[in-house]
């Protein structure tokens, strides 16, 4: 029996619980199930204490185009290029604790407004923790 995992949605309308698309990608490795699923692999923007309350954020990947050769008479198009079409852009981990949660945003006027929410609970954060007890190091 599978299980699955979930992940949040944020917007302008609440919270929503989705399935974690990230997770259902069929690799071992986090920074190539991102990359899978049309994200950078490394983070554009973190905040926070990773002791305590840390956000992490990773956009969508926006590649140039690539030019593709034409092909000649006689032979077949290429393919087109695959790319996840879920319609999130970016992707929030939210590290509280030794826990680790996703939360997909569409637009960036949500990111901004959750990171707004966000932000000032990280900012005076403090850790009982020995930096050498700490679960991420």
């Amino acid at each position: 029996m599978a299980v699955i995992a979930f992940m949040w949605e944020y917007s302008n309308s609440g919270w929503k619980e989705i399935e974690d698309f990230i997770e259902a990608v069929k690799a071992k490795d986090p920074e190539k199930k991102l990359e899978a699923c049309g994200f950078n692999s490394y983070a554009d923007f973190a905040y926070g204490d990773r002791e305590t309350l840390r956000m992490t954020v990773m956009r969508r990947r926006h590649g140039p185009p690539v030019p593709k050769p034409a092909p000649l008479l006689g032979e077949p198009a290429p393919p087109p290029e695959e790319r996840p079409n879920h319609g999130y852009n970016f992707i929030i981990v939210v590290q509280f604790g030794g826990a680790l949660d996703k939360i997909v945003i569409r637009t960036l006027p949500e990111l901004l407004k959750l990171l707004g929410e966000l932000c000032p609970l990280a900012e005076n954060a403090k850790t009982t923790l020995k930096p050498g007890m700490s679960l991420h190091t």
